[in-house]
Parts: C-alpha cells; structure tokens; sequence
C-alpha cells in the first residue's frame, strides 16, 4: 500500500518521498487516519512542523482513541 511505501521511505531517511507516498494514501482513502498519522511525522521530518501538526490533527479527529496519533501529537 502507500501508507507500508511512505514507511519504508521513512524509515530510510526519505521524509519527502514518505510524505508523498502518504498524501496519496489520503487521495485514495480521505479518512485513512494512519495516513493522516503518517503525514504529519513526515512533514515534521521535512521541516515543516506547523502542516505536520495540522496533519495530526486531523488523524486525531479520525481515530480519537489512537495511542500512535496521541504520542505523535506530542
């Protein structure tokens, strides 16, 4: 899936490529929230701390309960 291809991209140091790979994981699937998740430590990566946390946000919308999103979101 894009969501396991943003992943391995960011585990590889690739943060821009994950980012890529997760926002069209949310083209495909709007309310994915592991994508919105995902995004959000991506962009954070990239330098880009406030669409980041917009980003986690928005997961945390989707998936209230998400002990992932919650430690991710700081």
């Amino acid at each position: 899936t894009m969501v396991d291809q943003g992943w391995m991209a960011l585990r590889a140091g690739d943060a821009a490529g994950a980012a890529r790979s997760f926002q069209s994981a949310i083209y495909a699937r709007p309310d994915d929230a592991e994508a919105w998740g995902a995004l959000g430590v991506a962009l954070c990566r990239t330098g880009r701390p406030q669409e980041g946390l917009q980003a986690l946000d928005r997961a945390a919308q989707l998936a209230p309960l998400s002990p992932r999103i919650a430690y991710n979101q700081g």
